[in-house]
């Protein structure tokens, strides 16, 4: 499930994401110069996501400057992200749980990034109720390249364990 540009007003519920899919994702957003996307007054619960090799739940912008990511160029474009709610998701042996970047381009490290942050805005984004395993121990990450433009981001409630170890019966906590 993803949700580009220019979106308003969504109400996503009782889905389920599996193998082969990338979770759920808003954006990517501002991969354009010139162009002001916007994502707004987004509701997503009761979700299942299991096995997705990018992760659970995403948001993605990217940096202010232009980046050659793969064989395709992103970047500089602005993007507004405001009034996103994400509750009661669970996951099933993903690699992470919740990502927040802002300085997404296509999988690669922007060694830039923190140079040129994002000229997108996230604001209003709460998330509450994030439960399962995860393929590599990890609950997730919030990149926010520059501290004004991610405001009033809310995480609660994310329990996470590593997939159980059949031969010893435990998982780890993160």
């Amino acid at each position: 499930m993803s949700i580009k540009g220019m979106c308003s007003n969504i109400y996503i519920h009782d889905i389920m994401c599996g193998y082969g899919t990338a979770g759920v994702a808003i954006g990517s957003l501002g991969n354009n110069v010139g162009v002001n996307e916007f994502v707004r007054n987004v509701v997503i619960q009761d979700v299942l996501i299991s096995g997705t090799a990018r992760g659970g739940i995403r948001l993605k912008l990217w940096p202010g400057n232009r980046v050659k990511a793969k064989e395709l160029w992103g970047g500089g474009g602005l993007a507004e992200v405001d009034n996103i709610t994400v509750t009661r998701i669970h996951t099933s042996d993903q690699p992470q749980a919740v990502n927040i970047d802002t300085c997404y381009s296509l999988g690669r490290v922007n060694h830039d990034c923190f140079g040129h942050p994002t000229l997108g805005t996230i604001k209003d984004l709460t998330i509450d109720g994030v439960y399962g395993t995860s393929a590599k121990g990890s609950s997730g990450f919030v990149l926010c390249s520059n501290p004004n433009n991610c405001q009033n981001i809310k995480i609660r409630n994310v329990v996470m364990a590593t997939a159980v170890d059949a031969t010893r019966g435990v998982g780890v906590i993160s």
